[in-house]
Protein backbone atom coordinates (compact mmCIF):
# COMPACT_ATOMS: atom_id res chain seq x y z
CA UNK A 1 0.00 0.00 0.00
CA UNK A 2 1.60 3.47 -1.01
CA UNK A 3 0.99 6.13 0.91
CA UNK A 4 1.46 9.88 -0.02
CA UNK A 5 2.74 12.52 2.00
CA UNK A 6 0.77 14.67 3.61
CA UNK A 7 1.53 18.59 2.26
CA UNK A 8 1.66 21.03 5.35
CA UNK A 9 -0.90 23.18 6.21
CA UNK A 10 -1.10 26.58 4.50
CA UNK A 11 -2.71 29.53 5.75
CA UNK A 12 -5.49 30.51 3.23
CA UNK A 13 -5.83 33.78 2.59
CA UNK A 14 -8.95 35.72 1.84
CA UNK A 15 -9.89 39.30 1.03
CA UNK A 16 -10.42 40.25 4.92
CA UNK A 17 -7.35 38.79 6.13
CA UNK A 18 -5.55 40.83 3.50
CA UNK A 19 -7.18 43.78 4.30
CA UNK A 20 -6.77 42.96 8.40
CA UNK A 21 -2.86 43.19 7.35
CA UNK A 22 -3.20 46.64 5.45
CA UNK A 23 -4.76 48.18 8.31
CA UNK A 24 -1.75 47.12 10.51
CA UNK A 25 0.65 47.99 8.39
CA UNK A 26 -1.35 51.78 7.78
CA UNK A 27 -2.26 52.07 11.65
CA UNK A 28 -0.20 50.36 13.68
CA UNK A 29 2.48 52.65 13.89
CA UNK A 30 0.40 55.68 13.93
CA UNK A 31 -0.49 54.60 18.35
CA UNK A 32 2.79 53.04 18.68
CA UNK A 33 4.43 56.83 17.67
CA UNK A 34 1.76 58.60 19.86
CA UNK A 35 0.64 60.56 17.24
CA UNK A 36 -2.93 59.24 17.87
CA UNK A 37 -2.67 59.62 21.56
CA UNK A 38 -5.65 62.07 23.29
CA UNK A 39 -3.74 65.68 24.60
CA UNK A 40 -5.75 67.86 27.08
CA UNK A 41 -6.39 71.32 25.52
CA UNK A 42 -4.37 74.22 26.65
CA UNK A 43 -6.06 77.08 27.97
CA UNK A 44 -4.80 80.92 28.48
CA UNK A 45 -3.80 81.88 31.90
CA UNK A 46 -5.99 84.88 31.62
CA UNK A 47 -8.52 83.28 30.08
CA UNK A 48 -8.43 80.79 33.02
CA UNK A 49 -8.40 83.65 35.84
CA UNK A 50 -11.70 85.49 34.30
CA UNK A 51 -13.46 82.43 34.02
CA UNK A 52 -12.06 82.19 37.83
CA UNK A 53 -13.64 84.96 38.72
CA UNK A 54 -16.76 84.83 37.11
CA UNK A 55 -17.22 81.71 38.95
CA UNK A 56 -16.41 83.17 42.18
CA UNK A 57 -18.89 86.00 41.87
CA UNK A 58 -21.37 83.65 40.77
CA UNK A 59 -20.71 81.72 43.76
CA UNK A 60 -20.65 84.20 46.65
Amino acid sequence: MHRQPIPPLKQVDNEEDVLKRKIQKIFYPLFWDGITTAKEPKTNANEESEERKKWLKWWK
